[in-house]
C-alpha cells in the first residue's frame, strides 16, 4: 500500500487502510525494507563488490539491484513509465545510499535515512 502513493503513482482506486493499520504496516515496513535491504545490498552485497571490482562499480551495481527489487510495485498499465519512474527514483536512492555507505561505512545511519524516506509517505495519508 505505502508504494502506491508515491507522486508518480496513478490514483488510488480503493479506499486507505485506517490508521492503525497504517502504523503497523509502516512498523513492518520499518523491520524489513529498512534494515534487511540495507544490511543485504549495503553492507552485505555491495562489500563484498567493492573487494571484486571497486567503488564505484559496486555501487552502480547495488543501486540498479535495488532498484530492479521495486519494479513489483508498477501498474501493469503504464509498465514502461513504471519502471523508468522505479529506476529514477529508487536507483537514485540506491546510489546515494551506496556512496553514503562506501564513504563512512556506518550502517546505522542509512538505515535511519531508509526509514525516513520510508515513512514520508506515512504522513501524507495520515
Amino acid at each position: 500500500m505505502l508504494a502506491e502513493v508515491s507522486p508518480l503513482s496513478p490514483p488510488l482506486t480503493q479506499q486507505l487502510p485506517d490508521p492503525l493499520t497504517l502504523a503497523i504496516g509502516s512498523l513492518i515496513t520499518l523491520l524489513t525494507a529498512s534494515v534487511l535491504e540495507e544490511f543485504f545490498y549495503r553492507a552485505w552485497l555491495q562489500t563484498r563488490l567493492e573487494a571484486l571490482y571497486g567503488r564505484w562499480p559496486a555501487i552502480l551495481a547495488s543501486a540498479l539491484l535495488f532498484a530492479a527489487m521495486h519494479v513489483s510495485h508498477i501498474n501493469p498499465e503504464a509498465i514502461g513509465v513504471g519502471i523508468a519512474s522505479v529506476v529514477a527514483a529508487q536507483g537514485m536512492f540506491g546510489l546515494m545510499q551506496g556512496y553514503l555507505w562506501a564513504r563512512y561505512r556506518n550502517i546505522w545511519v542509512i538505515i535511519l535515512i531508509h526509514t525516513i524516506v520510508n515513512l514520508v509517505y506515512v504522513d501524507m495519508l495520515i
